[in-house]
């Protein structure tokens, strides 16, 4: 299982998400608000999976990579970690 930390206003976080029901895949992953407005972007422990406060981030559970870009993380989870 895989988490992705996100905000809803995110234009890239909505991208990722979007791809992810495209593909039938947003079950796989559990969808993790991130209190932007409280700049929680800012400190740790998210800037340990994201030094530059962005987001998305999609984060294996299971001891996997953090994957702070979003076009990165969709082709890692898309084409790759999802075996599809």
């Amino acid at each position: 299982m895989a988490e992705i930390l996100f905000h809803p206003l995110s234009t890239y976080a909505r991208r990722v998400h979007m791809a992810l029901l495209e593909k039938g895949l947003a079950s796989r992953f559990e969808m993790v608000v991130v209190d932007m407005p409280a700049r929680e972007h800012r400190r740790a422990p998210f800037t340990d999976l994201n030094p530059y406060g962005r987001v998305p981030v999609l984060r294996v559970l299971d001891g996997g990579p953090a994957l702070p870009p979003s076009c990165e993380g969709l082709a890692y989870f898309l084409f790759e970690g999802c075996g599809t």
